[in-house]
């Protein structure tokens, strides 16, 4: 009995989560964050700096892939291809 209480409370604190989860995802992209100003601006930032971390990321593996590994004389043909274009 006690185990099936739990179970549906627990249930009903994930349903809440969810639900609190998406009126702020509303309210974000919405602009309708009353109050919420400095917050909104704050997340902005957060999420352009996530952006170019991803773009970095993307870049330098790209360069790293073009690199001749140690003892490899040519790249790939892929590269060698993509190079000599």
């Amino acid at each position: 009995m006690l185990g099936k209480e739990l179970r549906r409370l627990k249930l009903k604190r994930m349903d809440l989560a969810r639900a609190d989860l998406r009126l702020g995802e509303k309210a974000y992209t919405t602009g309708m964050a009353d109050g919420q100003a400095e917050l909104v601006s704050k997340l902005d930032g957060v999420a352009q700096r996530v952006t170019q971390l991803r773009q970095h990321e993307a870049e330098a593996d790209l360069r790293s892939a073009r690199k001749p590994k140690p003892g490899q004389t040519e790249l790939p043909e892929p590269f060698k291809s993509e190079l000599c274009t």
